[in-house]
């Protein structure tokens, strides 16, 4: 079995971790990717509460798997708001995405 890794220069499987890079390289299409990532860019607030909003965007994020500033989500978090909420919020300070999140529903 190790011949057969070492012939098909396939790297070695140690943890779950690295389990799940493969399959995920090897099983789930590029396109799938793709439609993830436009997915979270057009991702706005429209009928839905801003906790239900900001939950699907974490969701979003960890299935595209993207790594961003907490600056970036919340720029993301605040101008995927409805327009009545984000020129509320902009008003308001706040250092965290926490605190952003809890201006938000305040003003909802």
């Amino acid at each position: 079995m190790r011949s057969d890794v070492k012939r098909m220069r396939r790297p070695l499987i140690h943890t779950r971790q690295d389990m799940k890079r493969v399959l995920r390289e090897r099983f789930v299409s590029s396109y799938y990717k793709r439609d993830l990532h436009n997915k979270l860019q057009r991702l706005i607030q429209g009928n839905r509460s801003v906790d239900e909003y900001f939950k699907e965007m974490e969701i979003s994020l960890i299935r595209t798997q993207i790594k961003e500033s907490q600056e970036t989500t919340m720029a993301r978090f605040l101008h995927g708001l409805n327009r009545e909420i984000q020129d509320i919020v902009e008003l308001h300070h706040y250092a965290y995405l926490e605190d952003l999140i809890h201006q938000a529903i305040k003003v909802e």
